[in-house]
């Protein structure tokens, strides 16, 4: 969703007219995001992550705003920590049902600000786990750099996996420079998730029309380990 740093407005807009579609479908949706540091790159120069994040934040839900206001979808915002999330599981919990049956678009994100290392989810694969088992999710995107699970060095896409032994052998390693999770990190994610039997697509997100290219099996890696 950033591109050098720089927020992607026009993959992100795109995604909105895709929601705004599949929401008249019964769909329901719930964004995880990063990028607040990498935006707050752009404006400050920093190595303090908690300084980048308060500076990024505020510009990013502001972006998420506006591309989302264009087809009239509201957008909220939510940051926890993993312990305020392990204390607070049920508010949350109905604080996103009641989102989800208001077409209300929750972007949710670790707070960076004041999270410690021990308070931490560790990246936002783990946390996307989390939030897909909390709600009892159908569906987790995993959105990457990435094609999906390559299965050798000549990047072939493995499209369809159950088992999670199989999965960690097809691991070869590639993340963004500003993210914190790689595949290990997602494949992970999709075990944690299939716990409440969510079933979880790893994908690059750089695409147009990528809710319908992911709904009808056509790009990514469907993961439904049983």
């Amino acid at each position: 969703m950033t591109n050098n740093g720089e927020f992607n407005h026009y993959l992100i807009e795109e995604l909105a007219k895709e929601i705004r579609y599949y929401q008249e479908s019964g769909k329901e949706f719930i964004i995880i995001s990063s990028g607040a540091v990498g935006i707050g790159k752009t404006i400050f120069k920093s190595e303090n992550r908690c300084l980048l994040a308060t500076l990024g934040q505020s510009k990013m839900m502001h972006y998420y705003e506006h591309c989302f206001e264009k087809v009239n979808l509201n957008v909220s915002q939510l940051l926890l920590t993993k312990n305020h999330f392990l204390e607070e599981q049920a508010h949350i919990k109905e604080l996103l049902n009641n989102a989800m049956e208001s077409k209300i678009i929750t972007i949710i994100n670790e707070n960076d600000i004041v999270s410690k290392i021990q308070d931490t989810f560790g990246d936002n694969d783990m946390l996307s786990a989390n939030i897909c088992n909390l709600i009892d999710a159908d569906l987790q995107i995993l959105l990457t750099n990435v094609d999906g699970i390559y299965t050798n060095k000549n990047k072939q896409v493995l499209k369809y996996s159950q088992n999670f032994e199989e999965l960690n052998n097809f691991v070869y390693e590639e993340k963004s420079t500003l993210g914190t999770g790689g595949m290990k990190s997602k494949i992970l994610s999709a075990q944690i998730a299939s716990t409440s039997r969510t079933k979880t697509i790893i994908a690059n997100g750089n695409r147009t029309n990528l809710l319908t290219n992911l709904f009808n099996g056509k790009i990514g890696t469907i993961v439904n380990i049983k």
